[in-house]
């Protein structure tokens, strides 16, 4: 499964191959507009090439005659430049993006590194490999918007989440609990989406889809940044490899202190009694938020 930044760095070879093709677009235009300019730039080139081969044969007068030419040559073609108002970049590789220069990344108000506006194709790509295909409409401002009923409870646990995200709280294992209806699906969504959009790998599922994983998938959630397992409950633990399989997660995450968030509609205790041994025990320890 490709994490943000392997998206992002297939996106920058293709953004390189555009703004290569826009400089050569430049340089052709300005050529033909001023010919004089391509002159001055081919002269350049051959003296360049002179000098190489003069170091080569280690001819130091030659290779300072060609040195002294291009120093003139090149105040020409400044001069050249300044007097037609030509762009003096007009032959360097341009930002497509200006708040990111082709990153993919840039600082938010608070200083956190996060992927830039220009790559929203991008996060889309990933938000659907990390299990979201189905929320792209699920966004913070309308999690607030939409789950009013107790807004300080809401918000210490949004505010938690975060911290969980950006490595600001450390863990290994939080339960967040809440009765049916109360955003914590959709709130999960936006913190998993918050994840990536900071830079980091991050996995949203359910918790009946443990039993389905594939190696390569179960490896994955043993090493992604984040993993968080929405409607969670102590009676799937009991059913088919999920048991098994989770508590592999949960011991190799536990192991490298790789934060999971486990979300559900019961309580701890009732968590603790109701699922399979092995995962009873590491209940024991999560956070609860």
């Amino acid at each position: 499964m490709k994490t943000i930044d392997d998206i992002l760095n297939e996106a920058n070879g293709e953004t390189r191959i555009v703004k290569e093709v826009r400089r050569d677009n430049r340089i052709e235009a300005c050529y033909k507009q001023f010919p004089e300019l391509k002159a001055i730039d081919v002269k350049l080139v051959e003296m360049r090439r002179g000098r190489f081969m003069a170091s080569i044969e280690h001819n130091d007068s030659m290779e300072e005659a060609y040195t002294v030419k291009e120093a003139e040559m090149l105040i020409k073609r400044d001069e050249y430049i300044r007097s037609h108002g030509i762009d003096p970049a007009f032959d360097e590789l341009k930002d497509i993006c200006d708040k990111c220069h082709d990153t993919g990344y840039k600082l938010n108000a608070k200083g956190r590194k996060i992927v830039c506006d220009c790559r929203q194709r991008e996060l889309e790509e990933c938000y659907v490999m990390a299990g979201m295909a189905d929320y792209s409409t699920y966004t913070p401002k309308k999690y607030n918007k939409t789950f009013g009923k107790d807004p300080a409870r809401r918000n210490a646990v949004l505010s938690k989440m975060m911290k969980i995200c950006s490595g600001e709280k450390t863990g290994a294992l939080f339960l967040y609990s809440g009765e049916g209806g109360s955003g914590k699906t959709y709130l999960s969504v936006c913190v998993v989406k918050a994840a990536i959009t900071m830079g980091k790998s991050a996995v949203f599922c359910r918790g009946e889809e443990v039993a389905d994983l594939s190696d390569d998938e179960i490896s994955y959630y043993k090493n992604c940044d984040l993993l968080l397992v929405d409607d969670f409950s102590g009676e799937i633990t009991l059913k088919r490899s999920v048991g098994a399989t989770l508590n592999e997660i949960l011991e190799s995450r536990g192991a490298t202190s790789k934060p999971t968030v486990i979300v559900s509609m019961e309580e701890k205790n009732s968590l603790i009694s109701s699922s399979d041994v092995r995962i009873a025990s590491k209940l024991q320890h999560a956070e609860v938020l």
